[in-house]
């Protein structure tokens, strides 16, 4: 029984919507949960917010010389106290002045990410004496002042003191020399010269208003160098001093030069397996040349020798096909030129070579 075109196209129809399905996709990545690998200065949006609850923040004291120069004192109209949504600490011009947070640890309690856009933040605090803080900052927003995750303060002892430190091997790292902020003097940088952390500290340095957290390295010989955390984006290009990216630590250093071996390793492999290959084809094309062209020819032609008399193939096979050609006939007789670029050349009279320059 023939199928009426209607029918027949309907049919398919239905089976090619059978073989189309619907799939959801999501919208957005999941985000990573805080690992206590960068600080608060940086920390931006790209966590899962639950997972920053928890986290301590300390807020350092100003250096003494902060303390008796003449510059304003940093304070935040958005850092509120939810009792009575005041200043925290109620201070009368409502803005909260860091002296009612230097050398106190806050507690967060929840942390939420309000604006994606701008990466507007509103965090939760809860002081040492239960009193909760709401606290609201922006990606535009500088932290510039010294306030630390203890998570990551504590990441970073775990990763340095008490370990084998080495200065960087990456020649894009290596400064010619840099400053010793315990002694302000200059010294030498040696590439993978290693040293031993013995603490983290922070560096009350002259005309800096907070402490400048650093590590504090010995070499063999017991001589001190500090070794700068940078805890923000910006790094002032006349700083001579060292920071974190000058430096690797042991199983690092070791881990990179394990890389750099098994690289000259196996680049050494490849030219010994190339040299053995072309040992072999060297041979097996003088075995061939020697065969049709005779003990003494054929060992000259494999070195790539010529001399008078010589064909045009026996010259081809040694010298390998000319970059041009020239030919003239005269009295009947053939002359031919091959050239190899600008200075080597062949000449042929009747087929045989009789003039040659190397």
């Amino acid at each position: 029984m023939k199928r009426s075109p209607l029918l027949l196209a309907l049919f398919i129809g239905q089976v090619a919507l059978a073989q189309i399905g619907t799939r959801s996709v999501a919208s957005k990545p999941a985000k990573p949960a805080y690992d206590s690998s960068i600080n608060i200065n940086s920390i931006e949006c790209e966590f899962e917010p639950a997972s920053l609850i928890g986290q301590e923040i300390h807020f350092l004291p100003r250096t003494p010389y902060a303390k008796k120069a003449e510059w304003d004192e940093p304070s935040w109209p958005l850092f509120l106290s939810e009792k009575n949504q005041k200043a925290y600490k109620g201070t009368s011009k409502g803005y909260t002045p860091f002296s009612a947070l230097e050398n106190k640890t806050f507690k967060i309690v929840n942390w939420e990410v309000t604006d994606e856009e701008y990466c507007t933040r509103t965090i939760t605090l809860e002081d040492e004496s239960g009193e909760r803080i709401r606290w609201q900052f922006g990606d535009r927003w500088q932290l510039n002042v010294a306030a630390f995750f203890n998570g990551y303060l504590e990441k970073l002892k775990q990763t340095y003191v008490n370990k084998n430190i080495f200065f960087s091997i990456d020649p894009n790292d290596i400064p010619a020399e840099y400053e010793n902020p315990l002694d302000k003097q200059t010294r030498e940088f040696v590439p993978g010269s290693k040293w031993r952390c013995t603490e983290i500290t922070f560096l009350e340095e002259e005309k800096k208003y907070f402490g400048q957290l650093a590590l504090i390295l010995k070499d063999s010989a017991n001589k001190e160098i500090a070794v700068r955390i940078t805890y923000d984006k910006f790094i002032d290009p006349e700083d001579k001093c060292l920071n974190q990216s000058n430096i690797i630590t042991e199983d690092k250093y070791l881990a990179r030069k394990k890389e750099e071996k098994r690289v000259r390793d196996s680049l050494i492999a490849k030219e010994k397996a190339r040299n053995l290959q072309y040992e072999k084809e060297f041979k097996a094309n003088k075995a061939r040349l020697i065969k049709v062209f005779g003990p003494t020819n054929g060992n000259l032609i494999a070195d790539g020798v010529v001399k008078s008399g010589m064909t045009k193939d026996m010259c081809r096979e040694a010298w390998g096909s000319a970059d041009k050609i020239y030919t003239t006939t005269t009295a009947g007789t053939l002359y031919e030129t091959w050239f190899y670029g600008f200075s080597r050349w062949l000449r042929f009279r009747n087929g045989k070579l009789y003039s040659f320059m190397e």
